[in-house]
C-alpha cells in the first residue's frame, strides 16, 4: 500500500507523510490496477499513470505475490520449441500446440502475443485450451480449444468461421478472457475484433500453435513486462496465479 498524507512532492512508491504540498505516485499504466481513496488526480505520461494526492488518501497496489504464466515445457507437443524464458514458441513442419502454466476458471484476464514471423498459409493461431485439448493439432482442432488464426478465422471443434482482420509479423494480438461472463475476445493492435466465443466454463489455459509449418509463432507477454496496450477496463493485467 502507498499512503499519502500531504507529504513532500516528488515521485513516490512507498508511504509518505509530513509537510504540505502533494504526493505523486507514478507506475506503468499496464500495471495500474490498484484501488485508491482520497480522490487523487489521475493523469498519464509516456506509458505511465500518475496519481497526484493533495489531501489524505491511499493507493493499494495489486498483490506482489503473483506467479505470471509462461509456456509450459511439460504441456506441449514434441514439435514445439520454447525459448526466451519459455515466452517464445516455435513449431516444426508437422505442427503442434503448447499451453500456459496457469489456468483460470474465474475472473477477467488479459495478455498479449507479438506475432514473430510471416508463415505460409496463415497457419499460426492464438487462443485458449482446456486440459483435454489435443496438443498434436491446432487450437480449436477439437471441441476443447478456441482460437483466432492469422487468416482472420476463428476455430473451435475443427470448424473455422469468419471472425476478424488478418494479422501478420509485428502485429500484437491481445487476448481478453472473461471467465465471469464466459467470453473470449481478441484485439489486433488494440482494436477489438468483437466477442469470438461465449458460453465458456471450466478451466482454460492460454495456448498457441500451428497446423504444420516451420516457424516462430509469437513472443508472448503474460504480464512479466509492461503491455504495449492498456488492458480492457476491469481486466487483470496479465495471466497469473496468486
Amino acid at each position: 500500500m502507498c499512503s499519502s498524507d500531504r507529504g513532500a512532492g516528488g515521485q513516490r512508491n512507498a508511504s509518505g507523510a509530513g509537510g504540505t504540498g502533494a504526493v505523486i505516485l507514478m507506475m506503468p499504466t499496464a500495471n495500474y490496477s490498484g484501488t485508491t481513496t482520497g480522490s487523487p488526480t489521475v493523469g498519464t505520461s509516456g506509458g505511465n499513470t500518475i496519481l497526484t494526492f493533495t489531501s489524505n488518501g491511499t493507493y493499494t497496489v495489486k498483490p506482489a505475490a503473483q506467479a505470471y504464466a509462461i509456456w509450459n515445457s511439460n504441456d506441449k507437443s514434441a514439435n514445439v520449441t520454447l525459448q526466451q524464458y519459455n515466452l517464445l514458441a516455435s513449431v516444426n513442419t508437422t505442427g503442434g500446440t503448447v499451453r500456459s502454466t496457469v489456468g483460470v476458471s474465474s475472473g477477467k484476464w488479459y495478455w498479449e502475443h507479438t506475432i514473430s514471423s510471416t508463415d505460409v498459409g496463415c497457419r499460426t493461431g492464438v487462443g485458449i485450451a482446456n486440459s483435454s485439448a489435443s496438443l498434436t493439432t491446432y487450437i480449436g482442432g477439437d471441441s476443447n480449444g478456441y482460437s483466432y488464426f492469422r487468416d482472420g478465422l476463428k476455430y473451435n471443434n475443427n470448424a473455422g468461421t469468419s471472425y476478424g482482420a488478418t494479422y501478420t509479423a509485428g502485429d500484437i494480438i491481445g487476448v481478453a478472457l472473461d471467465m465471469t461472463a464466459g467470453t473470449l475476445t481478441f484485439y489486433k493492435n488494440n482494436v477489438s475484433q468483437g466477442t469470438a466465443f461465449s458460453g465458456l466454463s471450466g478451466i482454460y489455459y492460454a495456448a498457441t500453435g500451428n497446423t504444420g509449418v516451420n516457424t516462430t509463432l509469437c513472443q508472448t507477454n503474460f504480464g512479466q513486462y509492461p503491455f504495449t496496450y492498456t488492458p480492457p477496463s476491469g481486466f487483470n493485467a496479465g495471466l497469473y496465479s496468486s
